[in-house]
């Protein structure tokens, strides 16, 4: 799995419109190419959350609009089920470190 984090503001949120934070990390599957989870960082933005990091899988994304990627609804009804609290991730490397 490859990590990187995204340089512009990537903004995490549902259709109905609740911002579910900022999105620091992208997992990319080295294989295939694909983008697999965002790392997403709460930051007190819900307060079930507060001062979480989660991932939300792509599966669970329904759109991708501008610096915003957009969840269904159902992804925050119950936040322990279908979100996963994430563990803490290493630094990615940076790209002097992979020559």
């Amino acid at each position: 799995m490859f990590r990187f984090n995204p340089k512009s503001r990537l903004m995490a949120r549902t259709k109905t419109g609740i911002v579910l934070g900022r999105v620091v990390t992208i997992e990319i599957d080295q294989s295939t190419g694909r983008i697999v989870n965002f790392l997403v960082s709460s930051n007190r933005v819900l307060p079930v959350l507060s001062d979480k990091n989660f991932i939300i899988t792509w599966s669970q994304v329904v759109d991708w609009v501008d610096d915003e990627i957009i969840v269904a609804d159902a992804t925050v009804r119950d936040a322990v089920g279908n979100i996963a609290m994430a563990p803490p991730v290493t630094p990615p490397a940076q790209c002097s470190e992979l020559n």
